[in-house]
């Protein structure tokens, strides 16, 4: 269980969940509709997922285990590195992750002769790697990075479907471009925006250990109005779900979907507002964790 939390099992559903949507409910669907075959096959499409599984996972406990120090500050009662299970334990576990996401990635990379692609893997291995020293006490660089990292989950997929994808008529192309941008947009920036209310949970450690996170660069008030505005694309973003583009009719359940986040998205700009302690923002974050996940009923109801 502990094992699990470490690993933050949820957010590796959400991650898995993702990837098979685009390619299964999304891309899959369009090339049923025109009669052509996927380039990732179940196993295949599988070991991707796999791969940036176990990709995930290695980051969320390297960034525990860099960030014992700070954790101890913020809140020592929820540390796991070195409380809970050993430190040792956790770098033999990092270490696993790594090597079995990257001999599946080489695998899979052998298996569709796409050995150009080889650098993806180990780059994210290292940026996951640095990023909780170099990155992360960064006021954009950080935050941006996993912000990228949450939205490219999608784009991977979409990546390793490009020869079937251009095959597609135009319409169609159109079609699935549009879903697949809409929602790595969506997760971008609402990734951004709960990292920052992160930062703001930590904000009296990060000063006490010198980090220059958004808040403690800008001051809570500008740094509020940083996410403000943030929001304000987001909710942006989210109406342009509901344009009936030529490509793209009006769909009422996905519109009834993007008017719930948007009225989501204000009612959590108003608790950010109104917070000004620790235990508010860590509240405020769990809460914007669920907001990100309604972000996947779009994939699951847009329909092609």
């Amino acid at each position: 269980m502990i094992v699990l939390r470490l690993l933050r099992f949820p957010n590796l559903v959400v991650v898995a969940l993702t990837q098979w949507l685009v390619a299964q409910q999304i891309l899959g669907k369009a090339y049923e509709q025109e009669g052509l075959v996927a380039v990732l096959n179940i196993e295949e499409l599988l070991l991707i997922i796999f791969a940036t599984v176990c990709l995930t996972a290695a980051g969320y406990v390297i960034n525990d285990l860099l960030d014992y120090p700070i954790d101890m500050i913020n809140r020592p009662e929820r540390v796991l590195v070195g409380q809970k299970i050993e430190e040792g334990t956790v770098r033999w576990l990092i270490a696993s992750l790594i090597f079995i996401g990257f001999f599946s990635s080489i695998l899979l990379a052998f298996l569709k002769q796409e050995l150009a692609w080889l650098w993806l893997f180990p780059c994210f291995a290292v940026l996951l790697g640095i990023y909780p020293r170099a990155l992360k006490t960064k006021p954009f660089a950080g935050n941006v990075f996993i912000a990228f990292c949450c939205a490219g989950t999608a784009g991977l997929i979409w990546l390793a479907e490009r020869s079937t994808w251009r095959l597609l008529s135009e319409p169609k192309m159109d079609q699935v471009s549009f879903i697949i941008l809409l929602f790595m947009g969506y997760a971008f920036l609402a990734t951004w925006i709960r990292e920052i209310i992160k930062d703001f949970e930590d904000l009296y450690g990060d000063i006490r250990l010198g980090r220059n996170t958004l808040p403690a660069y800008l001051g809570v008030t500008q740094a509020k109005r940083f996410v403000f505005a943030l929001s304000l694309v987001l909710i942006v973003t989210l109406c342009i779900g509901l344009i009936p583009w030529s490509y793209s009719l009006f769909q009422p359940q996905t519109a009834t979907v993007s008017g719930c986040l948007i009225i989501g998205v204000v009612i959590l700009l108003k608790k950010m507002r109104q917070a000004s302690q620790s235990e508010h923002y860590f509240n405020l974050s769990q809460q914007w964790k669920f907001f990100l996940l309604g972000g996947l009923l779009l994939l699951f109801l847009y329909k092609i």
